[in-house]
């Protein structure tokens, strides 16, 4: 599939893989931990959907709902963070990678909404 070679959807996997491996042996309430963890789940779930989808205008919303998943992660961290669940390196260079997610999307999005089409900028994005 397409989306498995785009960069953001690379760089989306990993920083959830990273993220779901430090939720697993943490002491903090259910709802919280399954709530960073779908947020992060519809990062990718996003992503992968929007570019599988036959319309410019389908794959941009599905980038949005992917887009805003970041934003609910990264807000997520905000609100847990006087816990001090996470060590604060691994915190700082999970966000730091959330905005550059964020920003690649951004541009994606803004790309699609111009004259190109889905499929040509997901060959544009994708990491050799």
């Amino acid at each position: 599939m397409k989306h498995e070679r785009l960069e953001v959807y690379q760089r989306s996997v990993k920083v959830n893989q990273e993220v779901r491996r430090k939720l697993l042996g943490l002491r903090m309430d259910l709802a919280t931990k399954s709530q960073i963890t779908r947020a992060l789940l519809s990062i990718t779930s996003n992503i992968a959907e929007g570019t599988a989808r036959g319309s410019d205008a389908q794959c941009r919303q599905f980038l949005a709902y992917a887009r805003g998943s970041v934003a609910e992660v990264i807000s997520q961290f905000d609100v847990i963070r006087p816990e001090r669940h996470f060590a604060m390196e691994d915190e700082d260079r999970w966000r730091q990678e959330l905005v550059v997610i964020t920003k690649m999307l951004s541009a994606l999005i803004r790309r699609l909404g111009s004259e190109a089409t889905c499929k040509k900028e997901q060959s544009t994005m994708i990491r050799e």
